[in-house]
């Protein structure tokens, strides 16, 4: 499960100001241990998108919906959360991990189930003025062509593509492997060049001055899925979800 949020989701966290109820005992010491200022908002929206992925995913999968208090988000490394939940109907969940990743007022989360030889990651970045002063040598020959051949308005947001999905791909693979972007596309999958030893794949989508991205890599004793099968759901986009005009 894969899903965009922004800090207007969340009106009662944040414009009321009562985002440690959304938490569980051992995130409101965590969150407030943390010190004010951006990182700490970055943070509660974080968690607050995930748990709200865990209970889209307990409704949809095991026909339950936990209160939101009781999902326990631990942290299992960079941008990554594993997840329990507090009750008797915390036994029926089976292992999920949780990537995230936040930039401004966005967070990106993506909830799956924990499966032997899969890894996965999202990534977020803010598109800034980088072409033609961005390093060359970093890219292939076909990645910096997809940047020079494009209109110039969309070259930054090429670069900032190819760097989001390499971002992606590197926290995905641990260790990281000979990657390349065959194709980049900023409204969904990308053509990922992997070593035969890996399947790998890769989404990337623009919006407002952002973009995000999302990897998997797969190892034995996973196969990946069958070719053309559809990874994982497409995000909802600001644009399409706040269409509404504000006076």
């Amino acid at each position: 499960m894969l899903t965009l949020r922004s800090y207007r989701d969340y009106p009662l966290a944040f414009s009321g100001d009562r985002g440690r109820e959304f938490l569980s005992p051992p995130e409101k010491a965590e969150f407030d241990g943390l010190s004010f200022g951006p990182g700490k908002s970055s943070w509660l929206l974080s968690r607050i998108a995930t748990k709200e992925l865990v209970q889209r995913y307990c409704d949809v999968k095991l026909n339950f919906v936990p209160d939101i208090s009781d999902v326990v988000l631990t942290p299992d490394g960079p941008q990554q959360l594993a997840i329990s939940i507090v009750g008797p109907q915390g036994d029926q969940i089976p292992a999920l991990h949780a990537r995230y990743a936040t930039s401004d007022h966005y967070v990106v989360s993506c909830l799956r189930k924990a499966e032997a030889g899969e890894g996965f990651s999202v990534s977020l970045d803010r598109v800034e003025a980088r072409y033609p002063f961005a390093n060359k040598s970093a890219y292939t020959e076909a990645e910096w062509d997809q940047v020079r051949f494009a209109a110039p308005e969309e070259a930054d947001r090429v670069l900032a593509g190819l760097g989001a999905v390499k971002d992606a791909l590197h926290r995905a693979s641990e260790p990281a492997d000979a990657l390349a972007l065959g194709l980049l596309s900023l409204r969904g999958d990308c053509e990922v060049d992997s070593p035969t030893s890996t399947r790998s794949h890769a989404g990337c989508w623009y919006f407002d001055h952002h973009v995000m991205a999302i990897a998997f890599t797969w190892r034995q004793p996973h196969l990946g899925p069958m070719q053309g099968a559809r990874v994982e759901e497409e995000p909802v986009l600001p644009e399409a979800r706040h269409s509404e005009i504000t006076l």
